[in-house]
């Protein structure tokens, strides 16, 4: 997943290859911001949706599922009505790799703290 930025050699390689228009190229370079979820870091279609769910999902199920999903096209037919936000939150609660883990503590105190903060009043340094 690429991100472009104002005057950097890739996004000026982008423009020279027509990898993104012109005036897609000017919003970068007047700092637009840009989606998450989206091929390249730019507009967000059904396709890159696709392609993110696909992402996410890909380590959560076994290879040779992932195989059959990748050389059949079936990813064609993932739903886009959700965000790919969806699938990373289901993804990090089920996955056990390091990034997974982390983001799955810092979230659980996150909630924590708040459910202790509202319900108990606790987790506020009272002065």
């Amino acid at each position: 997943m690429l991100r472009y930025y104002p005057n950097t050699a890739i996004t000026n390689m982008a423009k020279q290859n027509d990898w993104i228009t012109q005036a897609r190229h000017e919003e970068i370079l007047d700092g637009v911001n840009v989606v998450p979820f989206a091929i390249g870091g730019d507009r967000a279609n059904k396709n890159s949706i696709k392609f993110h769910i696909l992402f996410y999902l890909i380590d959560l199920i076994p290879r040779g599922i992932s195989r059959f999903i990748i050389r059949k096209r079936i990813y064609r037919f993932f739903p886009t009505i959700f965000s790919a936000s969806a699938i990373v939150i289901f993804r990090n609660l089920f996955a056990f790799d390091m990034n997974a883990r982390v983001l799955r503590a810092g979230a659980f105190y996150r909630y924590g703290h708040f459910i202790r903060k509202k319900l108990f009043g606790l987790g506020v340094i009272n002065k």
